[in-house]
C-alpha cells in the first residue's frame, strides 16, 4: 500500500520535473503523468540541469524562459548555490525549502509569492530581493534562515512564525506606496529587530507606519526609503564594495554618497582621520582610510 509520504514525494518530483522541462522550452501540461514526463526527460537526457536535479547534485540553475515555479520546485536541492530566473513572476509553496547552500535570490519583475515555507531552512540565505513581489502569506516563509540579513519586497502579509530563527535580519524594505503593511504583533519580527533593525518605507507612508498599530512600538527604527542606498530598486545590480565604519563591515554600492550612508543607518556624523566627511563625497574615496562616527 502506498503511503501518503510516498504520494507526496511523487507529486514533488513531478513539479520539479515540470519546472525544469518548461525552462528548457519543453511542452508540459497538468495532464502529464510520471510516465509521459519520464519520456520527455529522456528526450533531453543530456541536459546537465535535469541530471543534477535527479541526482541531487544541482549547483546552479539559470532560465530566462521560466515564468512560474510550482510547489517544491527546488525543495531540498541542498547543493544549489545560485539561481537566475529573471522572468519568474510566481513562486509557490516550499519552492526553495531546505536549499542549504542558496545565498541569494533576486527577481526585479512584478510577481507574487503565495504559499508557506517558501525559504524554510535555507540556512545560508543572506538576501531576498523581490522589490516588486507581493506575498499574500508569510507563514514560516523565512523560518530557520539564520544568516538572512535583508529582505526587499513590495508587500508581505506576516503570519505564523515568518522569521523564527532569523537572528541576523536587520534590513526590511517595503516598497508598497499605498497603505501600511499591517503586523498583528511586533513579536513576529526577530527579537533583535527592535534594537538593531531598520524598516524602510516610502516617505509618503512614513508617518502612517510610525503611528500604525504595533509598528508604533518601533517607530524610531522606521525611516524613509528616499535618500538611502536602497531608494533605487536596482541597487543590488550596482558594483558593490565593503567599508569599515567603527571597525564594522558594511556592503554598499560603490557610488554611495556619505549622505546616503548617513540616511540609511541614521548616523549624524562621519569622520575620516579626524575630519568630518562632506555629504557630497563618495564613500569609496575613503575606502582605504579609517571611518568613524566620532572623532578619534
Amino acid at each position: 500500500m502506498t503511503s501518503i509520504w510516498e504520494i507526496e514525494s511523487l507529486v514533488n518530483l513531478k513539479n520539479k520535473l515540470k519546472n525544469i522541462l518548461i525552462s528548457r522550452k519543453v511542452d508540459v501540461s497538468d495532464d502529464d503523468n510520471m510516465s509521459t514526463l519520464v519520456n520527455k526527460v529522456n528526450d533531453v537526457r543530456d541536459n546537465v540541469e535535469l541530471e543534477g536535479l535527479l541526482t541531487g547534485n544541482l549547483t546552479e540553475f539559470k532560465s530566462e524562459s521560466l515564468t512560474e515555479l510550482r510547489s517544491y520546485a527546488f525543495c531540498s536541492c541542498s547543493k544549489l548555490t545560485k539561481i537566475d530566473i529573471p522572468n519568474c513572476t510566481n513562486i509557490a509553496t516550499q519552492c526553495f525549502s531546505s536549499d542549504l547552500n542558496l545565498e541569494k535570490i533576486e527577481i526585479l519583475k512584478s510577481g507574487s509569492m503565495n504559499g508557506t515555507s517558501t525559504f524554510y531552512n535555507c540556512t545560508m540565505l543572506k538576501k531576498v530581493i523581490l522589490p516588486l513581489f507581493v506575498s499574500s502569506s508569510a507563514s514560516s516563509t523565512f523560518q530557520n534562515c539564520g544568516k538572512l540579513e535583508l529582505i526587499d519586497i513590495n508587500t508581505i502579509t506576516l503570519s505564523f512564525q515568518p522569521f523564527s530563527g532569523c537572528n541576523n535580519l536587520k534590513t526590511l524594505i517595503y516598497r508598497r506606496t499605498s497603505g501600511v503593511n499591517s503586523i498583528s504583533s511586533i513579536s513576529l519580527l526577530p527579537s533583535i529587530f527592535p534594537k538593531y533593525g531598520y524598516l524602510y518605507v516610502p516617505e509618503s507612508l512614513l508617518e502612517s507606519y510610525k503611528k500604525a498599530t504595533n509598528w508604533v512600538t518601533i517607530a524610531d527604527r522606521i525611516i524613509k526609503l528616499e535618500g538611502t542606498i536602497y531608494e533605487d530598486m536596482y541597487w543590488c545590480n550596482k558594483d558593490m564594495m565593503f567599508i569599515l565604519v567603527d571597525s564594522i563591515e558594511f556592503e554598499i554600492p560603490k557610488d554611495t554618497t556619505v549622505l546616503q550612508y548617513k540616511n540609511t543607518y541614521q548616523i549624524e556624523h562621519l569622520y575620516s582621520d579626524g575630519i568630518e566627511l562632506a555629504d557630497d563625497k563618495l564613500l569609496h574615496d575613503y575606502i582605504s582610510t579609517t571611518i568613524t562616527t566620532e572623532v578619534e
